[in-house]
């Protein structure tokens, strides 16, 4: 399981926790409340944003990374600032 995984998993859930949707009524079709598997969640959620959009292939492009000799890490930071607007 990634880092991230778990990074995005417990950041869902402390968005659950904020807004008070209590994880326990998000049951099953047999009435069940399962636990919940945030790292699985934080997956889904990753790969949701796996493939960019329009938008934030542009953002990614816009980016100064001078002078950094990698500047990966801006550009996906700059995509995901796009994917997160409102």
């Amino acid at each position: 399981m990634s880092d991230m995984a778990k990074r995005v998993g417990a950041v869902v859930r402390e968005e659950f926790l904020r807004q008070r949707v209590a994880p326990t009524y998000l049951t099953s079709l047999d009435g069940v409340a399962p636990p919940l598997d945030w790292s699985a969640i934080g997956r889904a959620a990753i790969a949701a944003m796996r493939e960019p959009t329009e938008a934030m292939v542009s953002a990614g492009y816009g980016v100064d990374y001078s002078p950094d000799p990698l500047p990966c890490d801006k550009v996906w930071q700059g995509m995901i600032d796009e994917a997160l607007k409102p």
